[in-house]
């Protein structure tokens, strides 16, 4: 957690320093998480979805590669909760996003993102990775100066289950855990607003 943190204050830091034309922007918002899981075991297949709603805040800065292309990075909390669950989870979300404007007031994303959730509890630390890593798409539309709306979609490539937990349910199901695929991944839906000042 401490190692993300760094590196993400560093990022948005250096990229302040570099230059004052570069923009720094609060972002607000909507977001919807689907996690999508899936259970293999002797060429059966059963899948669930899990839907949950919640909000993002955060920071993004603007450094400017040329008239039409920038680095976007950034540093967002985000706070989802499903319906079923007793508590909502909560994330740090580092977009490293590339923005490419197409016209006066329309630009798109796209990038790696990293997200750390850090509510996970212990007795879980060994079963569910807290550090995921996925893919982002996206369009920022201004609506007036200083302000505008954004909306992404990120889903995660990497595993949100560990090998550890793979075993231990193959264990207690009393088969290999070469004959069994667990995985679980985050897809990501945002919509708001962010303020450039």
């Amino acid at each position: 957690m401490k190692k993300l943190l760094w590196i993400a204050a560093a990022v948005l830091g250096i990229s302040t320093a570099q230059s004052q034309e570069n923009k720094t922007s609060l972002i607000a918002g909507y977001t919807n998480a689907n996690l999508k899981s899936k259970v293999e075991a002797f060429d059966e297949t059963e899948s669930e979805n899990i839907k949950s709603n919640g909000f993002f805040v955060g920071l993004t800065h603007q450094i400017d590669l040329s008239n039409q292309v920038s680095f976007v990075p950034g540093f967002i909390y985000t706070q989802v909760k499903a319906e079923e669950a007793d508590e909502s989870d909560n994330y740090i979300q580092v977009p490293l996003f590339l923005r490419y404007r197409v016209a006066d007031k329309i630009a798109f994303l796209a990038g790696p993102k990293f997200e750390y959730l850090t509510n996970l509890d212990e007795e879980l630390e060994d079963y569910i990775n807290e550090l995921s890593f996925g893919l982002g798409l996206g369009v920022e539309i201004t609506i007036i100066e200083h302000l505008s709306f954004l909306a992404n979609y990120s889903f995660q490539l990497n595993n949100s289950y560990t090998e550890d937990f793979e075993k231990e349910v193959a264990s207690q199901a009393g088969i290999s855990s070469s004959e069994l695929d667990i995985t679980a991944k985050h897809q990501f839906i945002n919509l708001g607003l962010a303020y450039k000042f």
